[in-house]
């Protein structure tokens, strides 16, 4: 009878212990699992994106995922009455850190996404603000040479005005000697005095 009694106490005791173990993983696993929920609402919605809580957040599902596994390999040490409903609970857990850890995936991908077409827009920015800077070079060397080339062909036509006004001048001046010339000769011819004809010389 001692015996018995000794027995019965040690399995009381065990499934006592066993019990509250599951108990205490399972609650542990419920704290864990509001925590990621909260993280990954923070994450989602922009309050939050830093490295550090994503990594706390990959750190978190995978222990979720590891007390999952413990809470059911402990399904089947518990009493029969008992093991049905553990099994839905850990099922419903499993099911639930799975989801947590493809919502971790899926925003991973749209953070990948959005990064590298905002790293390929700025970069086309930067090739047309190049090729922009380029024309805009290349405008001010046509404008510079276009100025240029108008500013030789001014001298050149002032060159050559100034030609045309010289050899007019030059034109005009053997004109004038030559008139000078006829009437120094006409006075010669009619006998003016010298006094005359000096006077017409000047």
């Amino acid at each position: 009878t001692c015996v018995f009694r000794r027995l019965l106490r040690t399995c009381w005791t065990k499934a006592y212990h066993n019990m509250a173990t599951i108990d205490e993983k399972y609650k542990e696993s419920n704290k864990l699992l509001l925590g990621i929920r909260n993280d990954l609402e923070l994450l989602e919605t922009g309050r939050d994106t830093s490295v550090f809580l994503q990594g706390r957040l990959a750190a978190n599902i995978n222990t979720l995922s590891r007390l999952t596994d413990v809470l059911d390999t402990m399904v089947g040490q518990q009493s029969a009455t008992r093991r049905d409903i553990w099994r839905i609970r850990v099922k419903q857990l499993y099911d639930e850190t799975q989801g947590l850890r493809r919502s971790m995936e899926h925003y991973l991908q749209r953070a990948s996404t959005k990064q590298r077409e905002e790293d390929e827009r700025n970069a086309l920015l930067e090739r047309r603000n190049k090729g922009t800077g380029s024309d805009s070079h290349m405008d001010r060397l046509m404008k510079e040479g276009s100025s240029l080339s108008r500013s030789h062909t001014m001298i050149d036509d002032i060159e050559a005005a100034g030609i045309n006004i010289i050899g007019n001048l030059s034109l005009q001046n053997e004109s004038i000697k030559a008139v000078h010339r006829k009437i120094i000769d006409i006075a010669n011819t009619l006998g003016l005095s010298k006094a005359v004809i000096r006077k017409i010389e000047r």
